[in-house]
């Protein structure tokens, strides 16, 4: 009840000051973290976008990689649809293989 007003003022700044500083260090962990908690699918599996190619305003064609295969997706304004997958060892080097087997 005796407080004077500027120590009033002095308590927020100073407890305002501590919440701000407390954010920007949740904020720095979080993307310091963030790799290690990358996109995943269920059970843990990693999703890894490989490539991507724009085929016109709103479309683009992608090709994944999550558990042990690879999959490719055309996205649309409308939806995704999914054309081909396959094992990732058949390709290999990186190669996307044969629609021909």
């Amino acid at each position: 009840m005796g407080e004077a007003p500027a120590l009033f003022g002095l308590d927020t700044l100073l407890a305002l000051a501590l919440v701000l500083g407390l954010l920007l260090l949740l904020a720095a962990g979080l993307r310091w973290l963030g790799p290690r908690f990358a996109m995943t699918a269920g059970g843990g599996q990693r999703i890894e976008l490989l490539a991507t190619r724009i085929l016109d305003n709103r479309s683009r064609a992608s090709l994944l990689r999550c558990g042990g295969r690879r999959y490719l997706v055309v996205t649309t304004a409308s939806g995704a649809c999914l054309l081909d997958s396959y094992p990732d060892a058949a390709a290999g080097d990186g190669e996307v293989p044969d629609a021909a087997g």
